[in-house]
């Protein structure tokens, strides 16, 4: 039963792989990037555009299974290419090889690198604001299971790229240089920029081989914005054969004795019981991590119950308030009525008031006229009665004045006698 069903795992296996997914789309950017150019030894230059071995690793770095592999069939460049130069600290040098051969044989070395006496200062040459939209696909290998299939791993790609989950933090190039990303379906791509130029020859992936890893280039191209990736099939020959360990032994002239195998036997029983302790601090702090996501989580219960209570409380007094501001309102509302009727009150006693005042006018004027009138009615008399007194002293005076003739007439006719009595 075991062999069949190994029998049919294998045939499952085979008709799986090579089996393509849908194509997906996925957008990256960030504020710098540096995608290395081999042939520059000693500062970084970046090459123009971003290249299919840092996509690749982008797309890994959000989903990675044995079952599944990345090919990356275009790249859309979104923003123009701009250059930044920048003069920074890096390690000069490496750790020998041999330090980490006698570390691995002996247990001990001296592995580490003083950065203060090995610095130096480098410059490079990165690119600036870039966003790319990269189409790529992924297909079935040799290594899929029975419930591997491509539905499932194209659900989990979209569910981790959609809430940004990721294995590792993607970068762009460097380390450094930290990269976002955002899921997008096919009418959501946005036009990349109107832009053509040969790039020229760039790194399409490494190819790993037993023994040998070689780097695989291919010419470039970009025809506005888009940079179709070609399909290469990343196959490498052993050149080096594998040697046994014994005739490599003997060629190099390496023997062991007793001592050193029990030496070596010590060595792993020691390895054996630190990895055992280190299996036990394994469960100890799986353990500790458990416990604190236990409190962690009835700590969130109590602040979710708390916001809630917080929440319940502020629902009650926004309701007070309102209501108390519907009062107020009314309030409001009503001394305004109020105002407005003493108002009204007001303006009509004024009124009233004011027709009073007119009436009180008009029997003043009326009573003024009368007055007026009898006042010249009494000088009217007044004038007549001085009319009439003057004309009685007029008349009075012309007859004064008669008599005064008269008398002066006798007194002349009575000395015109005297004198001619005197004649006489």
């Amino acid at each position: 039963m075991s062999g069949d069903s190994k029998q049919k795992g294998g045939k499952m296996a085979k008709i799986k792989s090579g089996v393509k997914s849908k194509i997906l789309y996925l957008k990256v950017w960030g504020p710098y990037a540096c995608f290395t150019r081999p042939e520059m030894k000693v500062e970084r230059v970046s090459y123009d555009v971003m290249t299919p071995s840092a996509a690749r690793g982008i797309l890994e770095a959000i989903l990675w299974k044995p079952a599944i592999k990345w090919n990356v069939l275009q790249i859309d460049v979104l923003n123009s290419i701009k250059w930044i130069s920048v003069r920074r600290n890096e390690v000069g040098s490496k750790i020998p090889v041999g330090n980490l051969k006698s570390a691995m044989n002996n247990g001990e070395g001296h592995l580490g690198i003083k950065i203060e006496d090995d610095r130096q200062q480098r410059a490079g040459l990165f690119l600036k604001d870039v966003v790319y939209t990269i189409h790529a696909e992924f297909e079935m290998t040799e290594r899929a299971g029975d419930q591997d299939n491509i539905i499932k791993f194209e659900e989990m790609f979209k569910r981790r790229a959609g809430r940004g989950q990721c294995f590792h933090r993607p970068y762009l190039g460097c380390r450094e240089f930290n990269a976002d990303f955002e899921l997008l379906k096919k009418d959501e791509i946005p036009k990349p920029i109107e832009e053509s130029r040969d790039l020229g020859w760039i790194l399409y992936d490494i190819c790993y081989g037993e023994g040998n890893n070689e780097p695989c280039f291919f010419r470039a191209a970009m025809e506005k914005g888009k940079i179709q990736i070609p399909e290469m099939k990343l196959e490498v020959k052993n050149r080096i054969k594998p040697i046994a360990n014994n005739v490599e032994r003997e060629r190099s002239g390496f023997k062991k004795n007793t001592t050193q195998r029990e030496k070596s036997a010590e060595r792993k029983q020691e390895q054996r019981e630190k990895a055992a302790k280190r299996k036990e601090k394994l469960a100890e702090r799986k353990a500790k991590a458990a416990e604190r996501k236990q409190a962690q989580r009835e700590k969130l219960a109590e602040r979710k119950a708390k916001l809630t209570a917080r929440k319940k409380m502020q629902k009650e007094k926004v309701v007070e308030r309102k209501a108390k501001l519907t009062a107020r309102k009314q309030e409001q509302r009503e001394k305004l009525a109020e105002r407005k009727a003493k108002l009204t009150a007001r303006k009509q006693a004024q009124r009233e008031k004011a027709v009073e005042r007119k009436a009180k006018l008009v029997e003043r004027k009326a009573k003024a006229a009368e007055r007026k009138k009898e006042q010249r009615e009494k000088l009217a008399e007044r004038k007549a009665k001085l009319t009439a007194r003057k004309k009685i002293q007029r008349e009075k005076a012309v007859e004064r004045k008669a008599k005064l003739v008269e008398k002066k007439a006798m007194t002349k006719k009575n000395s015109r006698r005297k004198q001619s009595e005197v004649r006489v």
